[in-house]
């Protein structure tokens, strides 16, 4: 019983303790809790790598950062509309087909970039997508000697400025008149007969699907929002918690249920520097393990803290008049009990002594 089973018990705690831990590290990567990183700026050269920071952080702590469909560029502010990401996929295939010597392919990924890019130049849209397009139509069409594609392509490349991926004398190779036999043959012509009517072609609607979200961000101009306006992005993203960057300052705010506003988590303790985002993420992780495990939550006052704060600031609450009642009743019941206590206990017993009387005498 003696050194032995001490042995014994040690044995057992410590076996509970690792399996504590390890339970709670299990717990921790099933959490799956999605978080927002909300960038309010400054727009620097360093925000997408400071956003993207904040983000693996998240994954360390075993949560999971809401990325993809360019709503990380929306919870930024920044705009990120449908056809900038298929212009841009359409580039990223023209390049890497031109790159494997497949012109037939990388001919019809530009063709697709220009229809897109022409249509946001048209709408007033910088888009220097739409000259590199061309050059790679212009490479192809000059390596597999196609003169009428290169002619139509370097008449185009023209018209919307050049591109430097495109040499001067590769450009010239191909003019805008071909001589032939001495005579110039004008390549385009344009033919203009009587009125001209303004062609108005209906285009679909190329925001993203973020826009929305995008621009309510960006309304904010760069502060903290009220709780009402972070309860409309955290309902957007289906998110319970967000990481709000503004500088080089950091914020936790959660909302576990949506009958209430958004909060800041741990007070002052939700709040530091970037450096300081890992130990404000193990702040979110005990706040989401509260809320799983419906705990109360350190950061919302219990009822007897709210009746004793009232109580502080004197705010006394109005007594029932059945607590007066009481009061009265209980003073005469005791009353009453002492009454015949002493009654009972207080008791006279009353004496009476007489003198003897002499016999009577009998007369003869």
């Amino acid at each position: 019983m003696g050194p032995q089973r001490v042995l014994q018990a040690l044995v057992v705690v410590a076996t509970c303790t690792a399996a504590t831990a390890s339970s709670a590290e299990e717990l921790a990567d099933e959490l799956h809790e999605r978080v927002a990183v909300i960038d309010l700026g400054p727009a620097t050269d360093g925000a997408i790598a400071t956003r993207q920071r904040i983000a693996a952080a998240i994954s360390a702590a075993g949560l999971v950062p809401i990325a993809g469909d360019g709503v990380e560029d929306a919870l930024a502010g920044n705009h990120a509309d449908r056809d900038v990401t298929t212009l841009a996929a359409a580039m990223e295939a023209t390049r890497t087909a031109f790159g494997s010597l497949d012109c037939a392919q990388a001919t019809s990924s530009a063709r697709r970039a220009i229809a897109i890019a022409a249509g946001r130049q048209a709408a007033g849209l910088a888009t220097p997508e739409l000259s590199r397009a061309w050059a790679f139509v212009l490479l192809c069409a000059d390596r597999h000697a196609d003169t009428d594609a290169a002619m139509f392509a370097a008449g185009r490349l023209r018209a919307v400025g050049g591109s430097p991926d495109v040499p001067t004398d590769l450009l010239d190779k191909y003019p805008d008149v071909d001589v032939i036999g001495g005579q110039a043959r004008a390549r385009d012509v344009t033919i203009t007969a009587g009125p001209q009517v303004p062609l108005v072609v209906d285009t679909p609607d190329a925001r993203g699907a973020w826009s929305a979200l995008a621009d309510r961000i960006a309304g904010w101009q760069g502060k903290v929002p009220s709780p009402t306006e972070l309860a409309w992005v955290l309902t957007q993203v289906r998110a319970r918690v967000a990481i709000v960057r503004y500088g080089d300052t950091a914020e936790a705010w959660g909302q576990p249920g949506r009958v209430e506003l958004p909060y800041r988590l741990g007070a002052g303790d939700g709040v530091g520097r970037l450096d300081e985002v890992p130990r404000i993420l193990q702040l979110v992780v005990d706040r989401v393990h509260a809320w799983t495990d419906h705990a109360p939550d350190p950061d919302r006052p219990l009822l007897v803290e709210t009746t004793r704060a009232l109580r502080d600031r004197n705010e006394k609450e109005p007594t029932p008049w059945w607590v007066y009642a009481s009061i009265a009743g209980a003073i005469a019941g005791a009353a009453l009990v002492v009454y015949l206590h002493d009654s009972a206990a207080d008791v006279q017993h009353v004496e009476l002594h007489f003198p003897s009387q002499p016999a009577a005498r009998v007369w003869p």
